[in-house]
Formats: structure tokens, sequence, C-alpha cells
């Protein structure tokens, strides 16, 4: 009998021996990928979509998951935005889909209080039961391990690690290295904020380096020169804030109505007639009223232009605008005319610096 109890323990001691030797090889794989993660040049270089794709890649590998996603938070923080996901079993990288907070609440509310979410069963779990029948059983997800992703002291979104078709216990030192990735997802944000700060910084300097070259060139200018100075002014700034259409209305006397004067295209076809194009006040109340008021008009999105702005929604229309600027000219608080800028291909195309720059540019126009 002593012999027998001996002999189980001895075998249990392997048995127990074994389980931490696997533990500490998988610790130090763990480690391992972590640290050359750490060290990839997308992630402190500002590259965001290649930091994600190498980092849910080797994430699924290393946990033997079917996917890996990051998902974040829209900015309006009612749902999280699938910002790009690693298919496994098809070596391709899907984005796009959402999920809404008001759907999910439980969930959502265990994103912002956790830091790990390890769920073995979707169906089961109270925190994931909502998401069940709209996602997880459709694609046959079966446990999940969540990592939130903590930036600048708040939540900003999820490392979403699913095993398909079987159920996962997951272990301590798993949930600790989705932890870790969702670490290194915070990291990659911060190299795209930090590059994107750097590259507003040189984009503003050089904007502001050609303003004061063409301030200087309008000094030299003559009478004559005016006309094609305007011009020229018009393509150099339009080309550098990737206008597709920039020109100048100028206000008769009564304020009652305008007319282009200078124009600059992308495409010179789609260019219109200048002195011939004539715009009445009574027509474009919306912008009427803020230019008289001196303001910047900014329209990020020339589709969700309010109702009583239905006429300018028109003209973009018809111009195929999607975002778009208009600057007033003023000179001893009457406007003169306005500056405008036009975008056919993007929305939300400009920052509020780079609106700042753009009514210095009309100033140095009126000062002409």
């Amino acid at each position: 009998m002593p012999e027998d109890v001996s002999q189980e323990s001895r075998t249990e001691e392997i048995g127990g021996n074994e389980r931490l030797r696997r533990q500490e090889e998988q610790l130090r794989e763990h480690h391992q990928l972590l640290v050359d993660l750490a060290k990839r040049r997308s992630l402190h270089g500002g590259n965001l979509h290649e930091a994600l794709r190498e980092i849910t890649a080797a994430s699924a590998v290393m946990l033997g998951v079917d996917r890996v996603g990051v998902w974040l938070y829209n900015d309006t923080r009612n749902s999280l935005r699938c910002a790009l996901q690693f298919d496994a079993g098809t070596n391709e990288f899907p984005e796009g889909m959402e999920i809404s907070a008001s759907m999910q609440p439980e969930y959502f509310k265990a994103l912002e209080t956790e830091r790990i979410i390890a769920i073995h069963d979707t169906t089961a779990d109270p925190r994931t039961s909502d998401l069940a029948d709209r996602y997880h059983k459709p694609l046959g997800i079966k446990s999940l391990l969540d990592a939130p992703v903590r930036h600048t002291g708040r939540m900003v979104g999820v490392v979403c690690h699913e095993s398909v078709g079987k159920q996962r216990t997951w272990t301590a030192e798993e949930e600790n290295f989705a932890a870790s990735m969702a670490d290194l997802v915070a990291m990659a944000l911060d190299g795209c904020e930090r590059k994107r700060a750097e590259d507003q910084l040189r984009y503003h300097a050089q904007f502001e380096k050609l303003i004061s070259g063409i301030s200087t060139h309008f000094i030299n200018l003559s009478i004559d020169e005016v006309d094609q100075g305007i011009r020229s002014a018009l393509q150099s700034i339009g080309m550098f804030v990737e206008a597709d259409r920039s020109y100048v209305v100028l206000v008769d006397p009564s304020g009652l109505s305008g007319t282009l004067a200078y124009e600059w295209a992308v495409d010179p076809s789609k260019l219109r007639t200048t002195g011939t194009v004539g715009m009445a006040a009574v027509d474009y109340p919306w912008y009427a009223e803020r230019l008289l008021r001196f303001e910047n008009i900014y329209v990020p999105r020339v589709s969700e232009l309010p109702p009583e702005a239905a006429n300018e929604r028109r003209m973009h229309e018809a111009w195929g605008t999607r975002s778009a600027i208009v600057v007033p000219m003023v000179y001893h608080k009457t406007v003169l005319g306005f500056l405008g800028f036009n975008s056919t291909t993007r929305e939300d195309a400009w920052s509020e610096e780079t609106i700042a720059l753009l009514k210095i540019v009309g100033e140095i126009f009126v000062s002409a």
C-alpha cells in the first residue's frame, strides 16, 4: 500500500512538473512575441493598419484561435467598429462591421469595468447573451477572450479573440497575453497620433510658407497683374489643400448678389465662365446670413446640410461637391465677396487650422 501511494505521488509530481514546464515555455514564447512586436516599426511609425495586421495575425497564431479582431469606438462612442480582423482560415483581413452599445449593454458595461473578458461559452455568459443570436451563433463562435484597449485614460476599443466551432477554457497565461496585445494596440494608437501631429505641424509650416510667398508676391504686383496673381494663387492653394475647385465670388455694392470672378479647377473642362455666373443672396439665405456675420462656413459633408440650406445643398450637388469651405472677404466691415474651396472626392476634407489659414488668403486678396 505505501508503495502504491508513493508511486501515485511521484506520478503527480512528474505531471505537475510537466505542467509547470509547459507553462514556463508558453510564457517565454508569449514574452518573446511581445518583445518582437513591440520593436516593429509599424507600431511606432504611425502605420496603424499595418500594425493591426501584425498584431492580430501574430496573436491568432500564438493562441491558436480562428479570428482576432480590433474594434474601436466611433466618434460618438455608441458603437464599436471593426478596424481590422484576421481570419486564420482565409488569411484575410476583413473590416467594417459594427456592433451597437444600445443592443449589447452588458457587454459594453463589461468592457468599461473589466481588464479581461474571458468567456468559455458565449451562449451562456450574460455579458454576451445579447450578441449570441446576432453575431456568435451565425459565425459559430463558441468562446471569446476579449481585452479592452485603454488609451489616454479611457477605453477606446477591444481586441477580440474568437474560437470558432469549439469551446475554449482560457488559462491565466492566455488571459495575460491577450491583455498585453491590447497594450500593443494602445501603443500603435500612440504612434498613429504622434505621426498625425508631426504631419500636421509639417503641413501647416509648409502652408504658412506658401501663404507668406503669395503675400510677398502680391506686394510687388502692378494693377494689371493682380488678376493673374489671384488665379495663380487659387491654383497653388487649391492644389496644396487638395481641393478640386477654388474660386472667388465678388459681391455687388448692393450686397444682394455676387458674381464668379476667378476660378481654378483640377479638371479645366469643368471651369465655369467667370463673370457670367451670378448668385443672388435671396436664393442662398443660409450662406448669406453667415457671410454677413463674417463667419467662415465649413461644410464637412454636403449630404448633411440642414433643411434650411436646401438651396445650398442643391447647388453643391449639381457641382458634385462633397465638402466645402467658404471664407468671407471683408474690408472695413463690408463683405466684398468670398473665397471658396470644394472637394468632389472627399468628405470632412479640411481642419479648422486650414480654414483659419485660408482666411488669411482672403485678406491678401482684399488688400490686392
